[in-house]
C-alpha cells in the first residue's frame, strides 16, 4: 500500500461516523476496498440493530396480594350481590 492510498483511506475512515469509524479501525484491512466493505457491513449492522434500551421490556411482577385484599371485578359479578367468603368477595346466586 502506497502513501496515497493510505491516505486516501485515513480521509475515508475520518469522514464515517464515530460508530462506525471508531469500528473499522479495530478491524485489519489492506486496501481501501478492505476499508469500505467493513464500513458497509458495520453500518448495515448498526442500522439493523435498535437501540439497547428499546430492547429492554420494563416486567414488573406483579403486585403480592394477600386473600384478603382480592376483589373480583367482573361486571357480571358487580350486578350480583357480593359477600366476603376467607377474604375474597364472592357473587350470590340470584334466585
Amino acid at each position: 500500500m502506497n502513501r496515497d492510498d493510505e491516505l486516501t483511506i485515513a480521509r475515508f475512515i475520518k469522514g464515517l461516523s464515530p460508530s462506525i469509524s471508531n469500528k473499522v479501525e479495530l478491524q485489519p484491512y489492506l486496501s481501501f476496498n478492505d476499508v469500505r466493505y467493513l464500513a458497509i457491513k458495520i453500518g448495515k449492522q448498526l442500522k439493523g440493530k435498535r437501540p439497547f434500551t428499546t430492547h429492554l421490556i420494563e416486567h414488573k411482577a406483579p403486585p403480592r396480594v394477600s386473600s384478603s385484599t382480592t376483589k373480583l371485578t367482573l361486571p357480571l359479578l358487580l350486578s350480583k350481590p357480593l359477600i366476603r367468603v376467607k377474604g375474597l368477595l364472592v357473587s350470590l346466586p340470584r334466585g
